[in-house]
């Protein structure tokens, strides 16, 4: 009798045989992957930052050069009584501060930062007001002298000094008029000039104006004018009027049209910033025996911002070492708009009147 093969029993051994081996196999790899030290997390690459435009701090105005935004401002104490008019290069400052001296007259203080032209004149002395002014903006200072009261005020908020005094080789006198209004300023110096002092000539902070749009909400508080005018005396009365196809504020004063020298045109500038603040008579007189003024441009006051052919009555706030900036009735920002800003700082008994 032939005797059957069992053929199932040896492929079920194959099976259990190969299922262990497959199990073992499992397992080692199983453990090899426990003994495995876990693998550390793949660090995210940071985006790149993006490139913040450069921005000329005192204009809001784009810039293409990284470094000379950095530049210290310079600030230059300019003449504006009658004889004076018109003077050089007033026009390419970023920014001009207008404030009274002794017998109405007013007298300027011009910073340039994005634009240093190469003279600038006619530099007179320094007032009480620039020992606000000059500090707010860390500027490096230029003027033709001071007296006793104003030099201490000076020297006590340590003002970085290249007035006449110290950079003498920087001034010079024009014959085209007498003294003491014929003295100018090569600007385009200033920063050598400063270098010999040890002076600084760039910042590390710069401390920039508020620039910006009005927001929707905002714009319900301007109203339009035609312009404004500051009664500082019957006869240095400053009037701004609106130009809307220019889309600039036009400077008069004395009731004629204020010019540059160099350009021969009409003063103007993007931003009318009336600040009322408060003047005090000061303990020196002027060799005429007026009496000068103190006027301080720190703490609260009221303001008027121009711009776009529209006025907002709003809030200025300034201390030691900040500039100027604005808040309307609602406690919001009011930007000044980007271009030339003139500070207007009438005495509060000589408000100034809008135009409408």
């Amino acid at each position: 009798m032939a005797i059957k093969k069992n053929y199932a029993l040896p492929a079920l051994v194959a099976l259990l045989i190969a299922a262990l081996a497959l199990a073992g196999l499992s397992g080692c790899k199983d453990k090899e992957e426990a003994e495995k030290p876990p693998e550390a997390p793949v660090a995210a690459i940071p985006a790149p930052p993006e490139d913040k435009p450069l921005i000329w701090p005192y204009t809001g105005l784009p810039s293409v050069d990284p470094t000379a935004i950095t530049r210290r401002p310079l600030s230059v104490k300019i003449e504006n009584s009658e004889v004076s008019r018109p003077q050089m290069n007033v026009s390419k400052a970023d920014i001009v501060y207008e404030t009274m001296v002794e017998g109405g007259e007013t007298r300027l203080n011009c910073i340039y930062q994005s634009e240093i032209p190469q003279e600038v004149g006619n530099v007179r002395s320094a007032r009480l007001s620039d020992v606000w002014i000059v500090p707010q903006y860390d500027a490096l200072f230029m003027y033709s002298g001071s007296n006793s009261e104003v030099d201490a005020g000076l020297k006590r908020v340590s003002i970085a000094n290249i007035g006449v005094t110290y950079a003498q080789g920087i001034y010079y006198r024009s014959s085209s008029a007498r003294a003491p209004h014929n003295l100018y300023l090569k600007l385009g110096e200033a920063y050598a000039a400063a270098e010999k002092r040890k002076l600084a000539t760039t910042l590390d902070t710069i401390k920039p104006l508020a620039f910006g749009e009005v927001s929707e909400t905002q714009a319900a508080l301007f109203k339009p004018v035609i312009g404004v005018t500051i009664p500082y005396a019957n006869y240095s009365t400053v009037t701004w009027k609106w130009d809307e196809a220019k889309g600039v504020w036009l400077r008069e004063q004395a009731g004629k049209a204020h010019k540059d020298s160099v350009t021969g045109e009409q003063l103007s500038c993007d931003t009318v910033a009336v600040m009322t603040a408060k003047y005090t008579v000061a303990r020196m007189k002027d060799p005429a025996g007026n009496p000068t003024y103190d006027c301080t441009l720190g703490g609260t006051g009221k303001a008027l911002i121009f711009r776009d052919g529209r006025v907002i009555e709003c809030t200025w706030e300034a201390d030691a070492n900040t500039p100027p900036k604005f808040t309307d009735q609602n406690g919001d920002p009011v930007y000044l708009k980007p271009g030339k800003t003139w500070f207007e700082v009438p005495p509060t008994d000589k408000p100034a009147k809008i135009l409408e």
